[in-house]
């Protein structure tokens, strides 16, 4: 708008902030973009972080039968927290998720995992905690339950495994991280042309505590276009703050204008949050759609030039009545067109993308720089649309004269 260019040079605190931001737009071009997050399985169902999700994962992970891998990521897992666990016999176990003791009071352990085809083989007993933290005297229960209902089934192997690797309460838990967990599993040569489908899952697996659980060093590094924004974050949240206030004046100056514009016997659903403001004559109502009047705009893209304002007059919804009715109204009422062609309004659209209904009549038009006259286009257009309201008046009342029931 040249009228706000003419302030900004006549303003000398509007000059050197607008030269600061010509500075943060040349840095701004010049930096990378975030480096988007891979979307696993677990995200793409919306359980990035879900500790039973995510426990689940890994008993099929730590699965001989299931992982296509064998007993290895088992292994690996056994070793972060403990020695000489080489010779314990892996291939045949029992994995049991939400493991409750015979003890209810004593709760339930994510994962106990019986070893072996002798009752005396051993147990694992896992603790997964992502995001939450271990409950008061929780792992020092699950030790006991463990001692009381696994007492003659060897040797007990109970691990607490946390992104970070913090310690558990009990003492008879072992930390184990998964940064360590993840280093280990890497280090697995896995067949992958053995099986494509069990390839996917496994390194889908990986990539997922890499991505969402470790966030290794880099993954959660600010991009520059953060570290820019903090650095002037004062000034752009200024400069939104005073934008949306100004944005509601200029929305709150053409609704007020338009609602003047209209007599008795019409529905204004104007809410500034949607890109569309609605206007609906009391007179144009069937039981099963309604002709509307309808402005494309919002109180946040007005003054932002996204969108091109336009008018239009439709038919909602797009069901088997309202296409009846403009169909009708088509072969009825050629006086649409002739009131279109006489002002630049296009008639009937069918490309119009994204609409639920029937349109009539649409226009679009430029908005004017000057604030001061700015409601005027808004005006304008709606009083050429304005020679259709008789025109709908008519077609409703003959319509529902032909379609009683319909009506």
């Amino acid at each position: 708008m040249d009228q706000e260019v003419v302030n900004i040079q006549d303003n000398e605190e509007l000059l050197f902030l607008a030269e600061r931001l010509t500075v943060i737009k040349e840095r701004y071009d010049q930096l990378p973009d975030s480096i988007p997050r891979r979307l696993t399985i677990p995200a793409i169902f919306g359980r990035a972080g879900n500790e039973n999700f995510i426990s689940d994962y890994i008993a099929y992970i730590l699965d001989p039968e299931r992982n296509g891998i064998g007993t290895e990521p088992l292994q690996a897992l056994l070793s972060l927290a403990f020695e000489n666990v080489a010779d314990i016999d892996l291939e045949q176990v029992d994995i049991k998720r939400e493991y409750e003791f015979d003890d209810p009071s004593l709760g339930r352990i994510d994962f106990l995992i019986q070893l072996g085809e002798q009752d005396d083989s051993g147990v694992i007993g896992i603790e997964n905690k992502i995001y939450s933290s271990e409950g008061v005297n929780q792992t020092n229960a699950y030790a006991k339950g463990i001692k009381e209902d696994f007492k003659d089934c060897g040797d007990h192997y109970l691990i607490f495994l946390t992104p970070d690797g913090r310690l558990p309460v009990s003492k008879d838990f072992r930390a184990v991280s998964y940064i360590d967990l993840l280093q280990s599993l890497r280090e697995i040569r896995y067949p992958v042309l053995n099986d494509i489908h069990k390839s996917v899952i496994w390194e889908d697996f990986l990539a997922h505590l890499e991505e969402y659980i470790v966030m290794v060093k880099g993954k959660l590094e600010l991009s520059g276009k953060t570290r820019l924004y903090l650095e002037y974050r004062k000034e752009l949240e200024g400069l939104n703050y005073a934008y949306q206030q100004d944005a509601n004046k200029v929305y709150d100056h053409v609704i007020a204008s338009i609602q003047n514009a209209f007599d008795e016997g019409w529905q204004f659903n104007f809410l500034g949050r949607n890109s569309y403001q609605e206007i609906r004559r009391n007179l144009w109502d069937f039981s099963k759609f309604y002709l509307f009047y309808q402005y494309l705009f919002s109180r946040d893209n007005l003054l932002k030039r996204e969108r091109i304002p336009s008018f239009m007059l439709g038919v909602y919804p797009k069901n088997t009545e309202s296409r009846q009715f403009y169909d009708w109204l088509k072969s009825n009422y050629p006086k649409i067109e002739e009131i279109c062609a006489l002002h630049d309004i296009e008639a009937y659209p069918s490309q119009f993308k994204g609409t639920k209904s029937h349109l009539i009549a649409y226009k679009e038009w430029p908005i004017t720089d000057d604030l001061g006259t700015i409601d005027r286009p808004f005006i304008q257009v709606m009083e050429e649309f304005s020679a259709f309201t008789p025109i709908m008046d008519d077609a409703v009342h003959a319509f529902k004269k032909l379609n009683p029931v319909g009506s």
